[in-house]
């Protein structure tokens, strides 16, 4: 042992004796020399797996919101244009809506064509005066 662990180990005895915790100044040397034993043995390659892996988590919350921030930036800029948009619509004087009539079309009413007793219908230009009444060479 160094003597810095000499003076740690009786400086903590004493400190045991003056508090009551131990009855003998025997009991205090063993207690303090077990406890400064077992804090020589904790490793320090385990505070410092700990702290990598600290780091890392923080390395990928700062990667998440980086994208997150990315993202909202996104977003942002495309409400802003879709709120020009409807500024600019609602600039614009609104122009009627062409009116949609809604008038009933009546059916044309045919008139039921004569049959002559053959069968046959004739109509004006079918059958022409001069043919009806010839009368020679013209």
């Amino acid at each position: 042992m160094a003597v810095a662990d000499i003076q740690k180990i009786n400086s903590l005895a004493q400190e045991m004796l003056r508090n009551n915790i131990v009855a003998t100044s025997e009991e205090a040397f063993a207690k303090a020399e077990s406890i400064l034993n077992k804090t020589a043995d904790v490793k320090p390659l385990e505070e410092n797996e700990t702290i990598i892996q600290l780091q890392k988590n923080i390395r990928s919350l700062q990667f998440a919101l980086n994208d997150a921030i990315k993202e909202l930036a996104e977003t942002k800029k495309k409400m802003e244009g879709l709120s020009y948009d409807i500024k600019e619509l609602q600039k614009r004087p609104k122009a009627p809506a062409p009116e949609v009539q809604t008038t009933i079309s009546e059916p044309v009413k045919e008139e039921p064509k004569k049959q002559t007793i053959k069968g046959q219908t004739f109509s004006q230009e079918d059958v022409s005066i001069e043919k009806v009444f010839y009368s020679g060479k013209k």
